[in-house]
C-alpha cells in the first residue's frame, strides 16, 4: 500500500489537493491508479479484515475530502471516487458502519467535510458533480440515519 512521505504527512493546510497530485505523481500522473488503490485498500479491508487496510482506506477519504482546488481540476476523478464509494458503502451491510459512525467519528466528519466543499463551491463545480455529491449524501443519510453536515459554530 501506498504511504505518504512524513514531511507532507504533516504539512499544515486545509487544501490538500497537492497532497493528492503527488499520490498521482508518484503513480505515474495515473488517477485511475489512486482510486485502485482506494479499492484495493477497501477489499483488504472489507474482505481481508485487515487493519491496515482500512487505515489506509481512511487516510484516502480524508485526503479526498481535504482537497478543495482538486474538486476543479481533478473533477472526474471525484465523479468516479463518489461512485466507487457509493458502491463500496452499498456493499456493507446497514449495521456495518455502527461503530465507525459513532460521534465525532472520522466518516462522519471526513465525509461531511467532502460535501461541505462541494456545497461551498456551486459556481465553480459542475452541475454533474454537485449532483451526484448531492445523491451519495442522501444515501448516505439514508442508509445510516443520520446527516452529513458540518456542525454549525
Amino acid at each position: 500500500m501506498l504511504s505518504f512521505t512524513e514531511e507532507s504527512k504533516y504539512r499544515p493546510g486545509i487544501d490538500n489537493s497537492d497532497r493528492l497530485d503527488l499520490l498521482a505523481k508518484s503513480l505515474g500522473n495515473n488517477y485511475n491508479e489512486v482510486l485502485a488503490e482506494f479499492q484495493y485498500a477497501f477489499v483488504v479491508f472489507l474482505i481481508g479484515q485487515v487493519y491496515n487496510g482500512y487505515d489506509q482506506w481512511k487516510r484516502l477519504i480524508h485526503l479526498f475530502s481535504s482537497c478543495r482546488a482538486a474538486l476543479v481540476t481533478h473533477e472526474k476523478f471525484f465523479l468516479e471516487y463518489l461512485m466507487t464509494l457509493f458502491f463500496q458503502i452499498k456493499q456493507c451491510p446497514d449495521d456495518f458502519f455502527i461503530d465507525v459512525l459513532s460521534k465525532d467519528n472520522f466518516l462522519s466528519a471526513t465525509l461531511a467535510w467532502f460535501f461541505a466543499n462541494v456545497e461551498d463551491a456551486p459556481e465553480i463545480l459542475s452541475p454533474e458533480l454537485r449532483a451526484k455529491t448531492a445523491k451519495v449524501k442522501a444515501f448516505f443519510e439514508k442508509k445510516f440515519n443520520r446527516l452529513f453536515d458540518l456542525p454549525s459554530d
